[in-house]
């Protein structure tokens, strides 16, 4: 048994010196011993959603419209479905482009640093509150079905392990055919979630606490209708995390 764990260490180190590890912002190679996937000079240039003032409801960068600190879209529609949304980053330029190679190049490689910074978040955030599962926003995306890779389910499993709560898969289902959300501008992406989804009939979510994951907040359509089956079908609260957030013109 010693053998077999001693060949994998030297497996890896090997693994390493072939393929250094690089910053998943910036592309720069590593340190081999580095545990996290990031360069300190990107640290300067990311935006953390926490450096400034977000909504207390969706987590969206606002400038304050009140005292109360919610956005013009929580402050207008109540955001009645999801308890609440926060998110890591601000999507944009060293974090955009990160998460655009992770998703649409199949960059497997950055889920342990993207999930390291959900676990972060979910900490920071949530560790009061009594979860009884996790689960994420269901794929709609047939490019990424053919390469068998969900980014989204990748997270979740990462995810899971980091927080100690258990992924729950196969909880959605489409009712209807929808167009791909990325094509949609804002309000076409609401319309296009509105009753789309319902939860599988052999899944309990009576009384339970759901941590919904998600890569990126758009628009807040996705997470919003995901919610609604969610307390449709029973669940009580509806809390959301995602790796970035998109600051919308609301």
């Amino acid at each position: 048994m010693k053998i077999i764990e001693y060949s994998r260490i030297i497996f890896k180190f090997i693994r390493k010196l072939i393929f250094p590890p690089t910053c998943v912002f910036c592309g720069r190679i590593l340190e081999i011993n580095s545990k996290i996937n990031t360069c300190g000079q990107c640290g300067r240039y990311i935006k953390f959603c926490s450096d400034g003032v977000c909504c207390i409801k969706c987590g969206k960068p606002i400038l304050g419209y009140n005292d109360k600190q919610l956005c013009y879209f929580c402050i207008n529609n109540g955001a009645k479905r999801f308890d609440k949304i926060v998110s890591v980053f601000a999507y944009e330029d060293l974090v955009r482009n990160s998460i655009i190679r992770f998703k649409a190049k199949g960059y497997r490689g950055y889920a342990d640093t993207f999930s390291d910074c959900m676990a972060a978040k979910f900490f920071e955030e949530y560790s009061h509150i009594k979860f009884d599962f996790l689960c994420g926003v269901p794929s709609n995306d047939k490019r990424n079905h053919k390469k068998d890779f969900d980014p989204v389910e990748l997270l979740c499993n990462k995810l899971s392990k980091k927080i100690d709560l258990k992924y729950e898969k196969n909880i959605f289902k489409y009712l209807r055919k929808i167009q791909k959300q990325s094509a949609l501008g804002y309000k076409e992406r609401q319309k296009n979630m509105i009753d789309s989804l319902e939860v599988f009939e052999n899944v309990d979510v009576s009384g339970k606490t759901i941590l919904l994951i998600d890569d990126i907040c758009t628009t807040r359509a996705t997470i919003t209708e995901c919610s609604r089956a969610l307390k449709k079908a029973g669940a009580k609260h509806v809390f959301a995390l995602t790796l970035a957030t998109v600051k919308n013109p609301d």
